[in-house]
């Protein structure tokens, strides 16, 4: 079994997310996604509360039984969220011959090395780092450790791969989408600035449930 492990703030969940996952699904065969919605994040203080980032996950979802909303990392007192634990949960869940795909954004995979246990944590799991236009792919080489060897030239032209035991970095280029979170809280705001955008393109830049639930909710109007 193939299992995309697919994290973030999701704040809001996006067509760009969705256009991440549909891509990971696809191209490397897995049998579903799991969306994760941070709980607490070592590095991110300031989030709509994870009730209602979980909420709209699931909207999102909802339209594809292959993508699954997960509340593996549901906050608790006092314990940040570490992708170290979410993939040993997974790992423990679904056996030792469970393919797992961590999905991530190239920017935040090139921090990899402030993540606890971040050796052990690229051992456990593949992962698909997606990767913005303009965006130097063999910048991931330098957060890798040296004995991770790039097999050959690029792979295809979606981009490269590093490979190490049994565990692979795909590197890949031409999904990203130009959606950003911060727009969209933004554009949502009361007084706020608009972004680029304005409430309109802020609904187009999210799924219709996901955009009617926020009309109702007012989450960021709050």
């Amino acid at each position: 079994m193939k299992i995309g492990l697919f994290g973030g703030t999701f704040d809001p969940i996006h067509v760009g997310h969705l256009a991440v996952a549909k891509f990971a699904l696809q191209r490397f065969q897995m049998d579903r996604v799991f969306f994760i919605p941070a709980g607490c994040p070592p590095h991110k203080n300031r989030h709509a509360p994870f009730a209602e980032r979980l909420a709209m996950v699931a909207l999102a979802c909802a339209g594809n039984p292959r993508f699954i909303p997960s509340a593996v990392e549901a906050p608790a007192p006092g314990k940040p969220s570490y992708s170290i634990l979410t993939v040993r949960k997974f790992r423990k869940e679904h056996g030792p011959d469970a393919e797992l795909y961590f999905i991530i954004g190239a920017d935040a995979f090139l921090t990899i090395q402030k993540w606890q246990q971040w050796r052990a944590l690229l051992n456990l799991a593949h992962f698909v780092v997606i990767s913005r236009p303009g965006f130097d792919l063999a910048r991931v080489e330098t957060v890798l450790p040296k004995e991770w060897k790039r097999r050959g030239t690029p792979r295809d032209s979606h981009g490269i791969e590093y490979r190490l035991k049994r565990s692979s970095v795909f590197v890949i280029s031409g999904v990203w989408n130009p959606v950003s979170g911060t727009d969209i809280r933004a554009a949502l705001a009361p007084g706020g600035r608009l972004g680029r955008t304005g409430r309109s393109g802020a609904d187009q830049s999210l799924p219709p449930p996901v955009a009617e639930y926020l009309r109702k909710t007012q989450l960021y109007a709050n």
